[in-house]
């Protein structure tokens, strides 16, 4: 039986992970840019056209994604994945109150 594991593990005895975490740390980045990238977008978007419906629903969406997030660190018994984005929500959904509040939206019909 050799005394260092070189026959018995191929592998060597000091890996270097960093590769692999590096790696799973871009897949995580990239997970979280693809859906907030888009969503900031477009809440850019309506604050420059003052679509005041479009915000509404766009931080109606983001409160929900963030409800989601709060949920999976729920699942998962973590609480600092949990509180952090339940906190986020609650915040979210209280700012789409005050804004759904403070503006009155008529529907629009046509006139001919």
């Amino acid at each position: 039986m050799p005394a260092n594991g070189d026959i018995a593990f191929p592998l060597p005895l000091v890996h270097d992970y960093r590769s692999a975490y590096s790696f799973q740390m871009n897949v995580g980045i990239q997970h979280a840019a693809a859906r907030t990238i888009p969503l900031a977008l477009f809440a850019l978007g309506a604050i420059y056209k003052q679509a005041t419906s479009a915000l509404l629903i766009l931080g109606a969406l983001a409160g929900a994604m963030q409800l989601l997030d709060a949920g999976i660190g729920l699942f998962e018994h973590d609480i600092g994945k949990c509180a952090g984005p339940l906190f986020i929500a609650i915040l979210q959904f209280f700012v789409v109150y005050l804004l759904h509040r403070s503006v009155r939206i008529t529907p629009q019909t046509k006139r001919g």
